[in-house]
Parts: structure tokens; C-alpha cells; sequence
């Protein structure tokens, strides 16, 4: 998931350090830990899936309406579960919404 990410900022011209927020889909706290300390966001403490149960694709939408600021500009959404699947985007929030 680290080398997702990276690759998914590199592609959107996005420094690791710009991103305000990382949304990650994994039930897992440690793993979710250990991919925030691969990335060295560990300041930048991830909004956990595990936080709402197993709400499986719906976790991020949750997570995104329940948890992020008007503030949040940059937001870096990343899923990843059964069977070797996973995708990631960077959500850049512009204007006032």
C-alpha cells in the first residue's frame, strides 16, 4: 500500500507532506499503523475503517462525511482488503465545499 500511495501522489503532483489527510479501508489497526510508519505520516494519524466496524466498501464514504473538516483539502483514500485487491485516489478539495 505504501508504494499505492506514493505512486497515486506522484501521478497527481502531490508531496506526501501536502496531504492533510490519509483515509484508509482496513480493518486492521496495526496494519494501518505499520503502512502510516512505511510512509512516515505517522503525525498525520490515518482515519481508521476499524473505528466503524466492518462496513466493508462503505467505510470510506463514512469516513469522508463523518470525519473530515472544511479544512481538509487534500485527502489521500486508499482501500484494500480480500483476495489481493486495493485501489487508491487523491481527493483535492477546492472553493468552499
Amino acid at each position: 500500500m505504501p508504494a499505492s500511495i506514493r505512486r497515486a501522489l506522484a501521478m497527481n503532483g502531490v508531496r506526501i507532506e501536502d496531504v492533510d489527510h490519509f483515509v484508509l479501508h482496513q480493518g486492521s489497526k496495526y496494519i494501518v499503523d505499520t503502512i502510516s510508519r512505511r510512509l512516515g505520516v505517522t503525525g498525520k494519524a490515518p482515519f481508521l475503517a476499524s473505528h466503524y466496524g466492518n462496513t466493508v466498501s462503505s467505510s470510506i464514504p463514512i469516513i469522508l462525511t463523518d470525519s473530515l473538516t472544511a479544512s481538509s483539502r487534500i485527502i489521500v483514500v486508499s482501500g484494500f482488503g480480500v483476495g489481493l485487491s486495493w485501489a487508491t485516489t487523491v481527493l483535492q478539495r477546492t472553493g468552499n465545499a
